[in-house]
């Protein structure tokens, strides 16, 4: 296994706003809300699945709380 630098990872997870950050469905749009109430990022549907775009919104709003936890599991081995 090569050495793997997780300083910008860190980094780049604690510039984020602290979640849980949520989905939400309305209109056609995806949107991502922090619970600050702000929209880190939003996705429109288009001609896209919807259950699609909706999983791949799910994927972004996790990995707030995922990136963290998969370093501390990282910094173990």
């Amino acid at each position: 296994m090569t050495d793997l630098d997780l300083e910008p990872i860190r980094a780049r997870a604690a510039a984020t706003t602290h979640g849980p950050w949520v989905t939400h469905l309305d209109d056609g749009i995806v949107e991502v809300h922090a619970p600050d109430g702000k929209r880190p990022f939003t996705a429109w549907l288009d001609d896209t699945d919807p259950l699609q775009a909706i999983a791949h919104a799910d994927f972004g709003a996790h990995a707030n709380q995922d990136v963290p936890t998969l370093l501390v599991e990282v910094h173990k081995l």
